[in-house]
């Protein structure tokens, strides 16, 4: 391949990766929304829908761990072909589905399909963008905060146009086919073996302790998100606002997320990348408090928002503060770390459900608080470790 062609080449897998991190925004956040229908079309209780997320989060683990282990050692390339082939199946599945297994089982095998792109995407664009391996993760989730954003809207044009839901997938699934098309006919070079860690270099990579305090911060990241990105038309229900509506308030979260996203790039240009995430992890638990304790429905939509500016850095600062402490083992730190920020949504999830469904739907909230808490709380911890390597 000369050498304008292997530049183009890199133009068009970047550009495929990042409308494929915008897509899974898309068609990942949606569901949150339509809770209430869901439940009341399948006849199930929020609990029950609680699994339903709890299966999608053991899903993704899963994945990631496994998918990042295997695209150091069998290839970025095929890990990421089958991330597309599983999301355009779990797509397609929930375009038919008519049964609480048939929910749980294709939300699955989407999450499945979801965590081995995800791997994908991020390892193959830090090996081929290594000087620029933070822009890259960071445009990753700047593309998927958007994607986050529009499912929403399009979710309520579908709904006030009475048009049933299930066709939102199916038009998801056949766009995923085609960046699977678009993929298969570029070329990914595979790292060579010189290049590939060894069991016992990924065994040290995740007990290094600035990688272990990353995978808890992001645990807790997620913990602190899920009540705004899947159960906030659930939480805002409580006050009499409709999912048409509310639905747009999670549009709004969504667009803070990507506005947030540009920002803190900018200001990485600046800043340390610990210094960003102990701004936004302070920024993050003042909004959260605000939300949970002020009454006012048009001031959480605000102060949600705001949440979301806040929240939004950390996700890709972490992930790239801890490849940059072992980036021959990329596959195996991005797989560790995402899997800890599914644990955060797998254990949050079911808890919101239950806090909802026992104590009230407006008591949710409180358990993005306490994760907001862990959350600033680990990043002090990271601070003092960084501190004393320094000296």
């Amino acid at each position: 391949m000369d050498h304008r062609r292997y530049h183009r080449s890199k133009r068009n897998i970047a550009n495929i990766f990042l409308i494929g991190s915008m897509m899974m925004g898309v068609s990942g956040v949606v569901l949150g929304p339509l809770i209430p229908i869901i439940t009341q079309e399948l006849n199930i209780n929020l609990k029950l829908m609680s699994l339903i997320f709890v299966g999608g989060s053991i899903s993704f683990s899963a994945s990631v761990l496994i998918s990042g282990y295997l695209a150091d050692r069998l290839g970025k390339r095929l890990i990421s072909l089958f991330g597309l082939v599983s999301t355009v199946l779990g797509l397609l599945g929930f375009s038919v589905i008519g049964s609480f297994p048939l929910l749980f089982l294709f939300n699955f095998l989407l999450a499945f399909g979801n965590g081995a792109l995800a791997i994908g995407s991020q390892t193959i664009l830090s090996d081929i963008y290594p000087e620029k391996r933070s822009s890259m993760i960071i445009r990753l989730n700047l593309f998927f905060g958007l994607g986050a954003f529009v499912g929403p809207l399009a979710l309520s044009f579908i709904l006030f146009q009475q048009i049933n839901w299930r066709f939102a997938f199916l038009a998801f699934a056949f766009l995923f086919f085609f960046l699977l098309l678009l993929f298969m006919r570029e070329k990914v070079t595979a790292p060579s073996p010189k290049q590939r860690p060894s069991n016992k270099e990924t065994l040290l990579s995740v007990f290094n302790p600035t990688i272990v305090l990353c995978g808890l911060i992001l645990l807790f990241y997620m913990g602190a998100q899920v009540p705004f990105s899947t159960w906030f038309t659930t939480y805002l229900s409580a006050f009499g606002v409709p999912v048409s509506i509310s639905s747009l308030a999670v549009s709004g979260f969504w667009l803070s997320i990507a506005v947030g996203t540009i920002i803190f790039a900018r200001m990485a240009r600046r800043y340390q990348d610990l210094t960003l995430v102990l701004w936004g992890s302070v920024a993050t638990l003042v909004f959260v408090l605000i939300i949970a304790l002020w009454d006012n429905v048009v001031a959480k939509m605000i102060f949600t928002a705001l949440f979301g500016l806040s929240l939004s850095g950390i996700f890709p600062l972490s992930m790239s503060l801890a490849i940059h402490q072992k980036p021959q083992a990329s596959g195996a730190i991005s797989g560790l770390l995402f899997a800890m920020t599914s644990l955060g949504a797998l254990y949050s999830q079911p808890l919101v459900g239950f806090v909802s469904e026992i104590l009230g739907r407006e008591r949710g909230i409180y358990v993005g608080l306490g994760n907001s808490i862990l959350l600033l709380g680990t990043v002090l911890v990271l601070v003092l470790v960084s501190r004393r390597k320094s000296l």
